[in-house]
This record gives structure tokens, sequence and C-alpha cells, in this order.
């Protein structure tokens, strides 16, 4: 079975007050604590793997044409995805899709880098 492997880059800094914070500054609002080292990259894996899980989205339905629609099951969100096999999509198509996957053009880039 094969096995994709994505890498995030994380910090982690000692508080002041004990513990560790570490954060993935590529995933808006992904970070978090642990009172050693080891369970700050613990808990910041778990974040990542949630974070990653609640943009998942999936195939949902043929639509017109060559069209297909993905959705989101969290919270229901979709998008409709152009199936024109090795055609190019236009710009503006591409920046509606990443609108609706809530997916900034860095964010896309760091995510398109670690395949």
């Amino acid at each position: 079975m094969e096995q994709k492997i994505a890498i995030y880059p994380i910090n982690i800094e000692p508080m002041e007050e004990g513990g560790y914070f570490a954060k993935c500054s590529i995933l808006q609002g992904c970070h978090s604590e642990g009172e050693t080292f080891a369970e700050a990259v613990s808990n910041i894996q778990d974040v990542i793997r949630a974070h990653i899980d609640c943009r998942r989205f999936v195939f949902y339905r043929e639509a017109k044409g060559s069209h297909e629609i993905w959705r989101r099951d969290i919270d229901g969100r979709q998008t409709t995805l152009y199936n024109h096999g090795n055609k190019n999509l236009k710009r503006r198509t591409f920046k509606a899709i990443m609108k609706d996957f809530g997916i900034r053009g860095k964010e896309f880039g760091q995510l398109r880098r670690s395949k």
C-alpha cells in the first residue's frame, strides 16, 4: 500500500511559564502547547491532522456537462470543479475554486510543494 507523506514546518519555543509552544505558520490557526518538547511535537501533529481533515473535500456528485460537485461533510460547504482533461484552468476559475476551498495563495504553494 502506497503511503503519502506531507511535511509541514513547525516552530517550537519554550514558554516563560514552563512548557513549550508549537505552531505551524503555514496553516492559519495551527498551534498547540505541551509540558515537554515531545508532547508539544505530538500535540502539533494532532492539530495539523485535524486542520487538514477539516478542509478535506470529497466527490459529491456529477453536475452538468464535465463539472463535478465536491463537498466537505463537516460543514456542507461545496464547490464546482471542472473536469476538462488536460486543459488548463483560467486564472479566475482557479481563484474561485481556491476561495471555495478557503485556501490562500501562499498556503496553496506550500500544499503543492508537500506532494
